[in-house]
């Protein structure tokens, strides 16, 4: 009889291990969840400026230090963008004027570090990209 309750209690006890076992993996799996969409929301922004740094890259031959400032100014453009489009989510022609000045802006800011010149050509490169697409 003695040998019966040890091993009832033996059993429970590992019953209760598996399940706080079982519980661990399923509350991992929860938090890098929960990890995975922070990072893959916050990278949004960055991807579009490297994207378009890459691109700019492949048409100018640009060193290092000019893909840095590059990347740097369009990352800030796209943090920017982001923040135009919560603020105007129900005025888009707000939204489009408040654009055109930061476009403008990044264009002169990019245009100080890589001359008038590199941002015809880039300028061209789009402008044939964009008719392109339309076609």
């Amino acid at each position: 009889m003695i040998i019966r309750k040890l091993r009832f209690k033996n059993n429970f006890v590992i019953k209760i291990n598996y399940k706080l076992k079982v519980m661990k993996h399923i509350i991992t799996s929860i938090v890098l969840l929960f990890f995975t969409f922070s990072v893959s929301a916050q990278s949004k922004e960055e991807k579009k400026a490297q994207n378009r740094t890459d691109e700019i890259v492949k048409v100018l031959s640009l060193d290092k230090e000019e893909t840095v400032k590059v990347y740097e100014a369009l990352l800030a453009k796209e943090k920017k963008i982001t923040v135009l489009k919560e603020k105007h989510k129900d005025n888009n022609e707000t939204f489009k004027a408040e654009m055109k000045v930061l476009n403008k802006a990044t264009n002169r800011v990019m245009k100080d570090f890589l001359g008038g010149e590199s941002m015809q050509k880039i300028h061209a490169h789009f402008r044939a990209k964009r008719e392109n697409s339309k076609k």
